[in-house]
């Protein structure tokens, strides 16, 4: 039986409930009630049945409130969780992806240009060997925010696996790219991770694409990024390539 239903047959019994039992009780006693008495009886007896009925009916919706709220809490946070990575709380390689997607398709619709940002951590794995993975850990975060307080409104940066991250800056040519590349890329070398009593300098490798003309697709593009980041490495790190070409301005002796 529907809900809908047992409440209105429930309402029609407490509507019979108090006039039946006066009836009854007037048979019972051989006592008439005079009209005045018997209206006054059923509206007391009704507002008491009523207000004893809405009382548990409100206790009842403020428990299934109470619960939506938490459900949709839980999903929040749980919708949170699939896009965010745990360590570093910037948005992950699936939130990358979506977006990148999303980007690249605007693109090619609009004609814009699109720019992405590849950026790897130099000699990350000395950070782990020498100090452990706490402080990879810790560099991986101040990284991280560090980055996410360069992007501007409608940009992404996100992990994108290991020490590398990447950044998706939508209507950004090449050369404002790079510019934006080297800026973090500074900051990164001035302001090394707090660790202990200490600090942990730390660089990273920058390896800039941009689309349109020279990509075609989100695949295109990451490949792109990917083959400027190898040779921003092969240079000797703590640089911005773009596209291949070194930004000789960029060029840092490696440590």
């Amino acid at each position: 039986m529907r809900l809908a239903t047992r409440y209105a047959l429930f309402g029609v019994l407490v509507g019979l409930l108090a006039p039946a039992g006066l009836l009854v009780y007037a048979l019972a006693t051989r006592r008439w009630f005079d009209p005045v008495a018997f209206s006054a009886a059923l509206a007391a007896g009704g507002a008491i049945v009523f207000g004893v009925i809405g009382s548990m009916i409100g206790c009842r919706d403020e428990i299934l409130l109470r619960r939506n709220s938490e459900l949709a809490a839980l999903s929040g946070k749980l919708a949170e969780l699939s896009t965010t990575d745990a360590l570093t709380g910037i948005d992950n390689r699936r939130s990358f992806d979506d977006r990148l997607a999303m980007e690249m398709a605007r693109t090619q619709r609009y004609d814009v240009p699109c720019a992405l940002v590849m950026i790897d951590l130099d000699r990350f794995k000395a950070v782990n060997d020498l100090h452990g993975h706490p402080a990879g850990d810790e560099v991986l975060r101040h990284v991280a925010a560090l980055v996410d307080s360069e992007k501007r409104s409608g940009d992404m940066v996100a992990r994108y696996g290991g020490e590398e991250l990447a950044a998706i800056l939508p209507h950004t040519a090449a050369p404002d790219a790079a510019a934006w590349a080297e800026r973090v890329r500074t900051r990164l070398e001035n302001e090394p991770t707090r660790w202990r009593d200490g600090v942990l300098p730390v660089t990273a490798s920058f390896g800039v694409a941009s689309a349109p003309p020279q990509v075609a697709s989100a695949a295109a593009l990451i490949e792109g990024a990917d083959r400027a980041l190898y040779a921003a490495k092969q240079s000797g790190r703590n640089v911005v390539v773009v596209n291949g070409a070194l930004r000789p301005d960029a060029v840092r002796n490696a440590s």
